[in-house]
């Protein structure tokens, strides 16, 4: 019985111990016997669950691995010890920067850096932020090998150890350095645009929805007065009225660009012509959503043009009635520059025409 017993307790030191493997052998029907088949029955079921805990942690386990090798392999990784020291960094993070491994293993975060931010109280507040598990995301300058700029949108990420802990910080990162490269050019040229030429927007029903300092130069407006205004503010209520104007609209609406020399009303109700492109911008789905005007003012060329018209009409009028023998209709206009040296050359030489025939007549 002694022995028995001694048997069972060391059964129940193994349960304890996480032997969970280990089986009694008393095989007696008496009380210690049914304790003892109950120390089996009981091993068994925690042996049972037990597998399947190893087995649900393994494919725990299976799953973040995949998932961090999927990540590993479509992003730049690095991580930092808590003080900012390099830990390691995947092979997608040494590739872009242009490092090896062990060049930047044991270096701290600030050899990626610019000296003058890394001197700054923001570095020291973004790693104090950092250790109070607080985790940063944006988009970061980094410097490669070589001093060469990188731009990263990255989150710094605090993760924390089996005791609630913060252990390291992982960093994951995508390259943005063409796209930022890329916006920072179309912003350029936008600025430019905006610099050199009449700009104003319009929803689709033709709602004006902004307008640049250009533009509201043009028209003698304010921003204010423009806002919320229907685009037929800048027009004649002729033209307004009509079929044309209507599809004009509708064609915009379609997707479909407008361009060639407008003539629009400013404030004052002066005719105002504009060389401009009426320009339907899409949305991520391909949709026209807003009507932008590219415009250049060529009202003074549009009047020089009218003017040396109405010249060149009057001149013409004026010859061809000399070559009917009529001396009776100089040029009348008011011209300028040039224009006006015509006019004088023309009426100068119908004066000395008539007086030379009116000498020889005498």
């Amino acid at each position: 019985v002694d022995k028995i017993e001694t048997h069972t307790v060391a059964l129940a030191h193994q349960l304890q111990k996480g032997h969970l493997a280990f089986r009694s052998t008393v095989t007696t029907k008496e009380e210690i016997g049914q304790l003892a088949e109950a120390f089996n029955h009981m091993a068994c079921s925690l042996e049972a669950a037990s597998a399947k805990q190893v087995e649900a942690l393994a494919a725990q386990a299976a799953e973040i691995s995949g998932v961090t090798n999927a990540i590993g392999q479509s992003q730049m990784v690095i991580e930092f010890k808590l003080d900012g020291t390099v830990l390691t960094g995947n092979e997608n993070f040494l590739t872009t920067l242009g490092y090896r491994l062990d060049e930047i293993t044991g270096r701290h975060h600030r050899m990626f850096c610019d000296p003058a931010f890394t001197a700054t109280g923001d570095y020291v507040a973004f790693w104090q932020k950092l250790n109070r598990g607080q985790f940063d995301t944006g988009i970061h300058r980094w410097l490669g090998q070589g001093g060469k700029e990188f731009w990263l949108q990255a989150s710094f990420t605090p993760i924390l150890d089996t005791h609630g802990k913060i252990a390291k910080i992982m960093t994951f990162a995508t390259d943005v350095t063409a796209r930022r490269q890329r916006n920072a050019e179309y912003e350029g040229k936008i600025s430019a645009i905006m610099k050199l030429q009449a700009v104003i927007e319009f929803n689709l029903g033709g709602t004006v929805v902004s307008a640049n300092e250009q533009f509201l130069h043009c028209t003698g407006y304010s921003l204010d007065e423009v806002m919320g205004q229907h685009h037929r503010m800048f027009c004649d209520a002729a033209s307004v009225n009509t079929n044309e104007y209507a599809a004009f609209w509708q064609k915009l609406s379609r997707n479909e660009a407008d361009m060639g020399v407008y003539h629009l009303q400013g404030k004052s109700g002066s005719d105002l012509w504009l060389q401009a492109s009426y320009t339907p911008i899409q949305n991520a789905n391909g949709d026209a959503y807003k009507v932008v005007m590219y415009a250049t003012d060529v009202t003074g060329q549009k009047k020089a043009q009218s003017t040396l018209e109405a010249c060149m009409t009057e001149a013409q009028g004026t010859l061809l009635a000399l070559a009917k023998g009529d001396l009776t209709q100089p040029m009348q206009g008011v011209y300028e520059g040039e224009l006006g040296k015509i006019k004088t050359s023309i009426n100068t030489a119908l004066t000395n025409l008539t007086t030379t025939i009116a000498t020889v007549r005498q």
